[in-house]
């Protein structure tokens, strides 16, 4: 990946003079090497957290497929058990959560990711559900020595490998610096080394932090379940293993299906976030609902019920674009993230313990959980637009003008008070040009 001959030669990643704070040293950047930028970002970087994306969300599918690939039978390994299997990684991942990020600051960051990545197999990461699935069949035919399964990890672990070989010497610090240049000409990233005990303070009594943790833990919660256990339960409805692996595709396809939906209709309308993640979960409740109570002898239907039932994952990636549109201040995002992280894995800790083997193969518990879980995400999205809706009128109405969100007069507005108060730093509280997105 070539550097644009249009870009201007920024200091190396080491001194990262981009990262004190200001952007009072930013040179602005002409509308070639903009659209040098963006077109590099969209034709390079974007497929590549794409795939990697993908691999690393074989943690969640590839248990799923083992278990009814000879998993369970092969190690004697109990319903329970599982669910703690399940829950496992991301004890892991909370832990290494912290230290992992310390890296990000002290070494570069494309062989830093590369390295991480490297270590992905040893948790058999690969490919997403939806090939996953189909990779998971074929494989699911092997005859050998090894089970099924343990080649469903090998493979997918190698995969793995690969990419993180690959990644590290494509992945160039001096290809990065631009893209800093450019969010910093237009007053959107400020990374600061300096920890602000105000915006500390600020993420922990922000309504919005909790209002979006609860809206975390409540879809992290079935997430959990969902994830490591859909595959046991479309066995459970009389198919075979094999059939088992081709029906769970369609639950990935009807997901992306609305993910894009979604992601479009946002893009081309403005104040529709909060919408569609009350939406997803509508969806995903219908599901559960199916699943849960039509007699046993209608699978078709309780299959069609688990295909909705992981709709609300549709609505995670809309939830983070809230937490990036809605906080400012470096400090306090970073605050915030972390709270909201903690919910999320504590979430997918849970979910797989609320499926017991005595409740096999209807876990009337769990799906009962489940129900509640996105009950009360709904009720908790339509709190948390209504508030950003009475703060955005409330600040409207003490300037005396009305600012919209998502528009470009926002981003002046922003820009122009950042600027008069002589800091880039500056937390959604202290900038009262502040609007939330919807």
């Amino acid at each position: 990946m070539a550097a644009s001959d249009t870009t201007t030669t920024l200091p190396t990643e080491d001194e990262r003079s981009f990262s004190k704070g200001s952007n009072d040293s930013v040179q602005p950047l002409s509308e070639m090497e903009e659209k040098a930028i963006i077109r590099r970002i969209d034709l390079c970087l974007l497929p590549l957290m794409f795939f990697s994306y993908l691999l690393q969300y074989l943690d969640k599918t590839t248990l799923s497929y083992a278990s009814i690939l000879g998993l369970l039978t092969g190690t004697h390994m109990t319903t329970d058990l599982y669910s703690w299997t399940s829950s496992a990684f991301y004890f892991g991942y909370l832990v290494a959560s912290y230290p992992v990020s310390l890296g990000f600051v002290k070494f570069p960051l494309g062989k830093y990711l590369s390295i991480i990545i490297l270590n992905l197999p040893c948790s058999g990461n690969g490919v997403a559900a939806i090939f996953g699935g189909v990779l998971a069949y074929a494989i699911g035919h092997v005859e050998d020595r090894l089970g099924p399964w343990q080649w469903l990890f090998i493979i997918f672990g190698l995969i793995t490998l690969a990419w993180s070989i690959f990644l590290f010497f494509f992945l160039q610090p001096n290809q990065r610096e631009p893209a800093y240049r450019r969010a910093q000409a237009c007053q959107k990233s400020y990374q600061s080394r300096e920890w602000k005990k105000d915006q500390f303070i600020e993420a922990w009594l922000d309504p919005k932090t909790w209002f979006l943790f609860i809206y975390n833990f409540m879809v992290s919660l079935p997430n959990g379940g969902i994830t490591n256990f859909s595959s046991l339960v479309i066995e459970s409805f009389g198919f075979d293993t094999f059939n088992t692996l081709l029906y769970t595709i369609p639950m990935a396809v009807v997901a992306l299906f609305f993910l894009l939906l979604s992601a479009y209709s946002c893009n081309r309308f403005r104040g529709l976030r909060c919408y569609w993640m009350i939406i997803t979960l509508l969806v995903s409740l219908l599901g559960i609902l199916l699943m849960r109570q039509l007699p046993t002898h209608k699978k078709w239907g309780r299959l069609v019920g688990v295909w909705l039932a992981s709709v609300f994952g549709a609505g995670w990636p809309l939830s983070l674009s809230l937490i990036s549109s809605n906080f400012a201040g470096f400090t306090k995002k970073s605050a915030v993230t972390a709270i909201l992280f903690i919910g999320y894995c504590v979430g997918n800790i849970a979910g797989p313990q609320l499926f017991k083997t005595n409740e096999a193969p209807r876990y009337q518990t769990a799906f009962a959980a489940i129900l509640t879980c996105f009950c009360i995400g709904i009720v908790d999205v339509i709190a948390l637009q209504a508030y950003m809706m009475w703060e955005n009128k409330r600040r409207d109405s003490k300037q005396g003008r009305t600012i919209e969100p998502e528009s470009p007069e926002l981003e002046d507005a922003v820009g122009s008070y950042s600027e008069q108060s002589g800091t880039g730093d500056m937390s959604d509280w202290q900038n009262e040009n502040y609007r939330y997105c919807l």
